[in-house]
């Protein structure tokens, strides 16, 4: 794992990448994963690709335990929050309105011929979401309880979702793939375990490039989230801090 923050700067102009795409499965994990990445990369061209961007829940359970009165006024909120936070990062982004429980390859398909076009494809590098996350046993999560460190979250299966159907469909273009390891996910992982999980999956060796964050600028980024923040972060500045206060991980093909 390098320490130098410069070093991903290098390796993008080492392999003459001058675009990326970050996918972002739903309205806040890249902003969550990636705002300190997003903030210091010096690339000409990068944007947010947010995927499920609709709800197609049946009934408004979750939306009424969130205080929503229904799904389309959960995620018509959710779509300004990120349109919040996309605008001070200065970022560009695009809703692809789809929606979780009816995602397949075919709309993956679209989303992946949607990035590439108007793209010089041996120049674009892909973020995909890692799936990081895990279950932490139960005197691990007692020892950090007390301690108050992170205990992380279980793998989002939409997220690995997300990662297989467009890693399959980008592995024959020229792109370039990469990953994202995503918050507050992570805590739940050891993270030194992540390229040799990539290397199983996708036959390939993956160098881990963490990015050092500005605590500050992150936290006021995943705060315009203010559905989610809380839920994700917790309800404690400190706490909430320290969750951010670890670096961003990404990683990228070396050979």
């Amino acid at each position: 794992m390098k320490n130098d923050n410069a070093l991903i700067s290098d390796y993008l102009r080492t392999n003459h990448l001058h675009s990326i795409s970050i996918i972002s499965p739903h309205l806040d994990d890249a902003a969550f994963s990636l705002t300190s990445f997003i903030t210091r990369v010096d690339i000409p061209e990068l944007e947010v690709y947010s995927v499920f961007t609709e709800s197609d829940k049946p009934d408004s359970h979750w939306s009424n335990a969130m205080g929503f009165e229904s799904p389309a006024e959960e995620f018509s909120v959710r779509r300004n929050e990120d349109i919040q936070a996309m605008n001070m990062l200065n970022v560009s982004f695009t809703h692809a309105g789809f929606e979780a429980h009816s995602f397949n390859a075919q709309k993956a398909k679209t989303i992946a011929e949607t990035i590439l076009h108007k793209k010089v494809a041996e120049q674009t590098l892909i973020l995909l979401p890692l799936g990081a996350g895990g279950q932490i046993n139960f005197l691990t999560r007692l020892w950090r309880r007390v301690f108050k460190i992170p205990t992380g979250c279980e793998v989002h299966q939409e997220h690995v979702m997300v990662r297989d159907l467009l890693a399959g469909l980008f592995s024959d273009k020229l792109v370039t793939i990469g990953f994202y390891a995503e918050f507050p996910y992570l805590w739940a992982n050891n993270k030194e375990s992540f390229p040799g999980f990539l290397k199983n999956i996708y036959q390939r060796n993956y160098e881990c490039f963490p990015i050092p964050p500005d605590v500050e600028r992150k936290f006021s980024i995943a705060r315009c989230y203010k559905s989610q923040f809380e839920a994700e972060f917790g309800t404690k500045e400190y706490y909430q801090k320290r969750t951010i206060n670890i670096p961003e991980l990404v990683f990228l093909p070396v050979d």
